[in-house]
């Protein structure tokens, strides 16, 4: 095999358990914030604003953070950035365990966790994508599947370990856990040999990191003169807006409607079997070639749209579930596609940096767009159905003003595949190709 073939399995399958456990880690964490909302509340006698900030905060930096992470990635390597991130994170929940006030477990456990994960996460999307190529789907849907495990089984355990032996105690307990990453992640060697050392800034001078213009080629600033990485953002930002909608106000419509706590609970875990089941299903059917990445991508969050739109007129109990477990495989078809589409639309080269943008524009939408679509619930009614049609529109907008992102990528592929037939006619195809 050459120095710059991508392996496409072998080592690769260990470089994606690796990934997974990472991300059922993480995501599994973050997910938990609901388990210690309440118990922090208590313990600081603090306001529920106040206490929320440490959730919003949480996800809101690890996805802020992003497009640096990304920078760093390219500059370092997969490696050395996630055991950063994996000993980064452990200490701040070691931290936040000896929290004093409020105050500390937000600075710990909200901004300096959700710092250290976003150092931790992206480099292990990236590094998957890096050892496959024809296989890429596959590998990438069963990595992000450590999310959907995680979201759905680390609430129970951290409430477990909440209840044994105190909350202080399980976040040392999961601290330790995240330490145990550190050996994990140093399997994260670069696939070949052109992408040990990349990337802009990797060659500047010290003098010269001071610039503006160094600055904007270490953040990769350049990737937005591809006029399909700025509409594959907006799409990002747009969609957003109205993605995480459903899952927040989801129990809350439930009760509204007379569903009981237990019952409304069990729907709400049909979004998570949903996702781990419909993650990998998505990257093996990229795999297969039955869909681009970029159809994935825009199809998957206007079929999510338009179930969100008709969810609250459709009021019969065996809706209920039926819309959670739908609407979660369409999130699932949407996010295992992403980073698969940045791959697709502006090459590999180019993942670290497209890749963190896309998380920033995520996290953009997400921390706007539900705080804004609640002002829309009718307290006089106990109604949601605002909150839902247009968070569904939102989708539907997004995935829509993507679908030129499908033709363009089609041409691209094409032009790929006349390449690999006739490599000697590489000087033939020009940017038009593409």
């Amino acid at each position: 095999m050459g120095p710059n073939r991508v392996p496409n399995g072998g080592c690769g399958w260990v470089i994606v358990l690796v990934s997974f456990i990472v991300n059922f880690l993480l995501d599994g964490i973050a997910y938990s914030c609901g388990i210690y909302f309440p118990v922090f509340s208590n313990e600081f006698q603090e306001s529920d604003s106040k206490t929320a900030l440490i959730a919003s905060l949480a996800n809101g930096c690890y996805l802020a953070i992003s497009p640096v992470a990304g920078a760093v990635t390219k500059k370092f390597g997969c490696r050395k950035v996630a055991i950063c991130g994996s000993i980064w994170a452990a200490v701040s929940l070691g931290a936040a365990s000896l929290s004093p006030s409020i105050d500390v477990v937000i600075a710990t456990f909200g901004i300096s966790f959700g710092l250290a994960f976003g150092f931790l996460y992206l480099p292990s999307i990236v590094i998957v994508n890096q050892w496959f190529d024809s296989r890429r789907g596959v590998a990438v849907g069963v990595t992000t599947a450590g999310t959907a495990l995680g979201m759905t089984l680390m609430p129970y355990l951290c409430q477990t370990l909440v209840d044994l032996w105190g909350w202080r105690n399980s976040l040392r307990i999961l601290g330790g856990t995240l330490m145990l990453l550190v050996p994990l992640v140093f399997l994260y060697r670069p696939a070949t040999s052109n992408q040990v050392s990349s990337g802009p800034g990797s060659n500047s001078s010290n003098g010269g990191r001071t610039s503006c213009s160094n600055m904007m080629n270490f953040l990769g600033i350049g990737i937005f003169k591809d006029w399909r990485f700025v509409l594959l953002c907006a799409v990002t930002l747009i969609a957003s807006l109205g993605y995480w909608s459903p899952f927040i106000y989801i129990k809350k419509f439930l009760i509204s409607k007379g569903v009981s706590d237990d019952h409304a609970v069990f729907i709400v875990m049909l979004f998570g079997f949903a996702n781990l089941i419909g993650r990998p299903l998505a990257g093996l059917l990229m795999y297969l070639k039955v869909a681009d990445s970029v159809l994935v991508l825009n199809s998957s969050i206007v079929i999510g749209g338009l179930l969100t739109v008709l969810f609250p007129f459709l009021e019969s109990a065996w809706i209920y579930p039926v819309y959670t477990t739908l609407f979660g495989f369409a999130a699932a078809f949407h996010i295992c596609s992403k980073s698969l589409s940045v791959v697709d639309l502006i090459g590999i080269d180019n993942l670290e940096n497209g890749f963190g943008f896309i998380l920033l524009f995520m996290g953009i939408g997400c921390t706007v767009g539900s705080p804004i679509l609640g002002l829309f619930y009718n307290e006089s009614e106990d109604s949601y159905t605002m909150v839902f049609v247009l968070a569904g529109l939102l989708m539907i907008f997004g995935g829509l003003i993507g679908l030129p992102l499908k033709f363009r990528n089609s041409l691209r592929t094409e032009a790929d595949a006349r390449l690999m037939q006739n490599p000697t006619s590489a000087s033939e195809v020009t940017e038009e190709d593409v």
